[in-house]
């Protein structure tokens, strides 16, 4: 399995982000502490109240790109959803962290309705 570390550093109002994945044996895994660097999506089993088409296209890829990290869900999940903000719009990202790494984007959407359904997929609510 393969764990995500997101290392942080701030400098003045700059901020940089770095990423490694790691793969580390199976018995190892438990000893694996959460970074708790940020929040957990909730497990709730129940039907979510709304349905978010997630979309395995390309083309969001690049436009992502020209996105920034508005916020982003845990890392030590095997499932981290980010919310991305670019040009007045919101989409989100799902990347499944397996090998190799699968990733969908759902939106766009303006900014205020983004939140909305941000607080819904953390809340189990929205998937």
């Amino acid at each position: 399995m393969l764990i995500s570390i997101y290392v942080q550093e701030r400098c003045h109002t700059a901020k940089w982000e770095v990423r490694a994945m790691v793969e580390l044996p199976h018995h190892q895994m438990e000893d694996w502490p959460c970074p708790r660097m940020s929040v957990h999506p909730s497990g709730r089993i129940a039907a979510p109240a709304v349905a978010i088409d997630w979309t395995m296209e390309d083309w969001l890829q690049d436009q992502a790109t020209r996105q920034r990290v508005v916020d982003y869900t845990c890392s030590c999940c095997v499932v981290v959803y980010e919310l991305l903000s670019g040009g007045g719009l919101c989409v989100f990202r799902r990347t499944h962290q397996i090998t190799p790494p699968r990733v969908a984007y759902a939106g766009p959407w303006r900014r205020a309705e983004a939140e909305r359904l941000w607080k819904l997929l953390l809340a189990g609510e929205a998937r």
